[in-house]
């Protein structure tokens, strides 16, 4: 079966044109190893926000940080300043090849119904 994948929704942001792979938004996180065991079991219980910057935080969200190098950042096509925001059912809600806070926060917005 394949996965529904939400990319017309308007609480999904639109897409990050710098990316060239990598799940876009509204798709479903895919799966990859990581550290202790898999990406999917390192996401929080709200909104998780997967990062390559270690300095990157927003407040009132989890954040989980992977390798630049990783299998995981191959999978989602990140590079050293990219994040995605995954919604609490895993499917993703935003992402950015360089990514800021006011940003996440925008995304974050706009996913939870606040802006359109």
């Amino acid at each position: 079966m394949t996965p529904y994948t939400y990319a017309d929704s308007p609480i999904v942001s639109a897409d990050d044109p710098a990316f060239a792979g990598g799940p876009i938004p509204g798709a479903p996180l895919p799966e990859a190893r990581v550290p202790g065991g898999y990406l999917s079991d390192q996401l929080g219980r709200g909104f998780t926000l997967i990062t390559t910057n270690p300095n990157l935080a927003v407040p009132g969200i989890h954040v989980v940080v992977i390798q630049p190098t990783s299998e995981a950042a191959q999978v989602l096509g990140a590079d050293p300043n990219s994040a995605y925001l995954v919604r609490p059912d895993s499917h993703i809600a935003a992402r950015w090849f360089d990514e800021t806070t006011a940003a996440v926060q925008s995304a974050l917005s706009r996913a939870i119904g606040e802006t359109a």
